[in-house]
């Protein structure tokens, strides 16, 4: 029983000592690199948001797209390089 109460005693002695009120503040700072890093973080955040509404701005129409792929596709379906020489390589046609 006088174990209990000197080990709550205790407890409530160390308590005190570590959560003193003038350390509160200090504690409870951001360390500005955390700072900078939010800060950097919801701009990049902001300007991505602007972006995904203008593209979503943006009118695409299904036919249009498939028009622009098929001009310039290979018997793969993906679209060519421009300025890129074709490799023989990578041709499907082989004998």
């Amino acid at each position: 029983m006088q174990v209990n109460h000197a080990k709550r005693e205790l407890h409530n002695v160390f308590i005190r000592k570590l959560y003193r009120e003038s350390l509160f503040e200090e504690m409870l700072q951001e360390p500005e690199v955390a700072a900078k890093r939010r800060k950097q973080t919801r701009e990049t955040l902001h300007a991505l948001q602007k972006a995904f509404r203008t593209l979503d701005e943006l009118p695409l129409e299904a036919e249009t797209v498939e028009k622009g792929f098929g001009a310039a596709s290979d018997t793969t379906g993906l679209p060519k390089s421009h300025g890129m020489p074709s490799s023989s390589f990578y041709n499907t046609s082989r004998g």
